[in-house]
C-alpha cells in the first residue's frame, strides 16, 4: 500500500474481508464498521486505538492488527486522505436480503433508520423506518 489514499481507501476494505473471515456477530461488525469510519473522520488513524476501540476482547483485537499488517498496514498509523474518507463518511448503504439496497446520505439515513442488529427469533435484524415521504418511484 502506498500513501494516503490507498490506505485510507484499503482500511475499510480490508476490514470488511477479515469481518467475513471471522464471522462475527452483526451486532459485532455493525459497531466494527462504525469504528473504521469514526477513525477515517480524524487526522491520523491509529491502529492499535482502533483496535482497542471496536473489540473487547484482546484476541480479536491481535487478529484484526495481524491481518492489516499483512494486508500491507505496516505501520500502524496513518493520515487518511480527507477526500477519500469525505466520500467514505457521508454516504451510508445497508445491503439487505436479495441484493436490495438501502442508501443515501449518511446523515440523513441514520436519522430516518433505526438498526435493531440483536437477532430476532428467526435470527434477522430489524430496520424500522420512520418518514414523512413515502412513495414508490418509477
Amino acid at each position: 500500500i502506498d500513501g494516503p489514499r490507498e490506505f485510507t481507501k484499503k482500511l475499510p476494505q480490508e476490514t470488511e474481508r477479515w469481518l467475513q473471515e471471522e464471522g462475527l456477530s452483526p451486532a459485532e461488525a455493525m459497531y466494527t464498521r462504525d469504528a473504521v469510519i469514526q477513525s477515517l473522520q480524524d487526522t491520523e488513524v491509529n491502529l492499535d486505538e482502533l483496535a482497542a476501540a471496536a473489540f473487547d476482547e484482546p484476541g480479536k483485537r491481535d487478529r484484526f492488527l495481524e491481518h492489516m499488517t499483512a494486508s500491507g498496514f505496516e505501520g500502524r498509523t496513518f493520515s487518511p486522505d480527507p477526500a477519500v474518507a469525505d466520500r467514505l463518511c457521508s454516504t451510508l448503504t445497508y445491503v439487505l436480503d436479495g441484493g436490495v439496497k438501502i442508501s443515501g446520505d449518511a446523515e440523513t439515513i441514520s436519522a430516518l433508520l433505526n438498526v435493531d442488529v440483536d437477532p430476532t427469533d428467526e435470527g434477522k435484524a430489524r430496520i424500522t423506518i420512520e418518514s414523512f415521504r413515502f412513495e414508490r418511484k418509477y
